[in-house]
């Protein structure tokens, strides 16, 4: 019988499963986008015509426009989040395996984006959308930090711990400024949108820092 010829090994399989946290981070922004999307165009089925429509909007136009700018910043500050955590994930995701560091990372995961859900809940609020959005930086921050003290993690991962809990701090001291205006001028929460409106630059600002100093973390990976 003849020998057989030793056949080469097969090659390793290089495959890495993904974090829970990521499963779950995938489904919570689905859940938070559909949530705010029924939110803005809630009165849609019960308008008839484009005239009704147009009719609703003229109504009450500085307020139809304060909603559209706090959906318009809700998913953009949503993508850096959810850009931000998929990175992150992946990244702790080749380091770190112990199971503590994995509850963290998973409770965090469902704290940060269950703040988005309740965010998304109160798109049309004239009080609760932005208080709402200063608690989730909030929260983001105590999970860096968190993060950071369950791990020790490598000096590279603790510059960019370290800038997301700068950001998130900027955003709740804005906050806490535009307040403070608000109330100076005795505007409140209602008309003309002082608030509404200082907050929204305050997150589009932090928002623009933030995807251009950290575009390479998101887009590709790298810590610069």
């Amino acid at each position: 019988m003849a020998s057989q010829e030793a056949q080469p090994p097969l090659p390793a399989c290089n495959y890495v499963r993904p974090p829970i946290a990521e499963a779950i981070l995938v489904i919570l922004m689905g859940l938070t986008a559909k949530t705010a999307l029924d939110q803005l165009f809630v009165s849609i089925s019960r308008l008839d015509g484009l005239s009704a429509i147009w009719q609703r909007l003229v109504s009450d136009p500085w307020w139809h426009l304060c909603v559209a700018s706090q959906a318009a910043i809700f998913f953009i500050t949503a993508l850096r989040f959810y850009l931000g955590s998929l990175r992150y994930h992946q990244m702790r995701g080749g380091h770190f395996s112990r199971f503590r560091s994995l509850l963290w990372d998973v409770m965090g995961t469902l704290i940060i984006f269950t703040g988005f859900y309740i965010s998304a809940l109160s798109l049309r609020s004239h009080e609760n959308f932005y208080p709402f959005m200063g608690f989730l930086h909030l929260c983001d921050a105590g999970w860096f930090g968190g993060a950071w003290l369950i791990d020790n993690p490598p000096p590279e991962h603790q510059t960019l711990m370290k800038r997301f809990i700068g950001l998130d701090a900027a955003t709740v001291v804005g906050f806490a400024v535009a307040w403070l205006i608000a109330s100076a001028v005795h505007f409140g929460f209602g008309p003309p949108f002082i608030f509404q409106l200082f907050c929204f630059i305050v997150l589009l600002l932090v928002g623009l820092f933030d995807l251009f100093r950290n575009k390479p973390f998101y887009f590709s990976g790298k810590i610069s």
